[in-house]
């Protein structure tokens, strides 16, 4: 596995995630919703989950990085630093042998957690971002591993019954 890069330590909790370059988002997305008194809610986050199925663009889902990079105008530095982040944290956190939905709730939400308080990602519903980084790396580890597990050292596949025809 390749070494990870040292992260920028100046980082802070602002108004806006870090890495975006404004602190509202875009026409596109969606505002605060008002309570029944007109005033904007402060437990509800600023960025809602977006509609669709995460890596599913051909079938009305979306494409991570294009919807990071274009609706919510993060630089594609900032998404390769969160990313380098979220994937360090799992590898301490998770079981990297099971896809997410296998996950341990209480762990996912460390990682959620840990990358929240270093990035500024609360404003997102449930730390979509996040939680989206976490399945597109738990399932590549996934593809690596059952790719890896029925090979030896030689590169061939294994086989424990001969088929004769």
């Amino acid at each position: 596995m390749a070494p990870v890069r040292d992260l920028p330590t100046n980082l802070s909790n602002e108004a806006r995630p870090l890495g975006a370059k404004h602190s509202t988002p875009s026409s596109r997305n969606q505002s605060r919703p008002r309570t029944s008194s007109g005033q904007k809610s402060a437990e509800t986050p600023l960025f809602p989950v977006p509609i669709g199925c995460l890596g599913r663009s051909a079938s009305a889902g979306f494409n991570f990085e294009k919807k990071m990079l274009n609706e919510y105008d993060w630089t594609k530095e900032f998404l390769e630093i969160v990313k380098t982040y979220v994937h360090r944290v799992a590898q301490r956190t998770l079981d990297l042998g099971k896809l997410y939905q296998q996950q341990d709730s209480r762990r996912l939400k460390k990682v959620c957690n840990k990358a929240s308080a270093r990035f500024g990602l609360h404003l997102y519903e449930d730390f979509w971002p996040v939680r989206c980084i976490l399945r597109l790396y738990l399932k590549k580890i996934s593809k690596s591993l059952r790719r890896n597990a029925g090979k030896d050292e030689g590169g061939r596949f294994e086989c424990s019954e001969v088929i004769s025809i």
